[in-house]
């Protein structure tokens, strides 16, 4: 079953208002139509199996089936510090220390290391590195 993050705010009582990459992804990629079911996430430990209700460019309502704790989450919180790699070297790590289990990450600059300081938008794409990691393991 398809696994989604979103944030807390979208999360309404019993429905749910899915934007963004996350609706384009259900509608476009995906092609899920009305009734198909899917789970979502709210970051907080919680999840929530839904069914799809309305779907229209860019924006997905679903109504909430069941929500529970979120079986999968580690029983120790692990952060990983590790020191910037060249290339994609640091985004494979990223991808698969969370899929074991990982839950945060400190990138450290060391003495040899040749990685610069990442920019805004290469701490963007590792962040969701992360997230897809986590839908994609549950």
């Amino acid at each position: 079953m398809h696994r989604f993050f979103v944030p807390a705010e979208w999360i309404q009582a019993d429905r749910i208002i899915i934007t963004g990459r996350q609706a384009h992804q259900l509608r476009e990629v995906l092609r899920l139509e009305v009734g198909a079911r899917i789970i979502v996430l709210d970051g907080n430990g919680l999840e929530y199996l839904v069914e799809l209700l309305d779907i229209t460019m860019g924006r997905i309502i679903a109504e909430v089936v069941k929500c529970c704790r979120c079986p999968n989450e580690p029983g120790i919180q692990i952060t990983l510090y590790q020191a910037l790699l060249k290339g994609s070297k640091f985004e494979l790590i990223l991808q698969k220390c969370t899929e074991m289990g990982v839950v945060g990450f400190v990138p450290i600059i060391s003495e040899r290391c040749i990685a610069g300081s990442p920019s805004r938008s290469r701490i963007s794409r590792w962040e969701r590195i992360i997230v897809e990691a986590a839908e994609q393991s549950g």
